[in-house]
């Protein structure tokens, strides 16, 4: 739980490792993205994300990051907000419907 994985492997690319499949990383915070890939068959997907809360009781969250640097990593990053944002842009939800289907958003 708190190893860093450059100290836990020579090459932290793990998704380049797979011989023979193939490997792809993706913006693990980007749903679409994730999306996509697992509808392509057998691959290794890397995905970083950000873990917004702490692991367990013992990692209260705040020896390592600041609450500013979670705060600036959801304004700018947050997956859902991300979705929402695209599905407007594309025209496949309105404002309103996003509203009104608080389920989804």
């Amino acid at each position: 739980m708190c190893t860093k994985i450059n100290r836990s492997s020579c090459s932290i690319e793990y998704y380049a490792r797979a011989v023979p499949l193939p490997g792809i990383y993706v913006g693990g915070m980007d749903i679409l993205a994730i999306d996509f890939v697992q509808k392509e068959g057998p691959i290794i997907i890397g995905a970083h994300t950000y873990r917004y809360f702490e692991h367990s009781m013992s990692d209260p969250g705040t020896s390592y990051r600041t609450l500013d640097e979670v705060a600036d990593i959801r304004s700018k990053h947050d997956p859902i907000a991300h979705f929402k944002a695209k599905v407007i842009t594309k025209e496949l939800l309105t404002e309103d419907e996003c509203k009104v289907n608080v389920w989804i958003f």
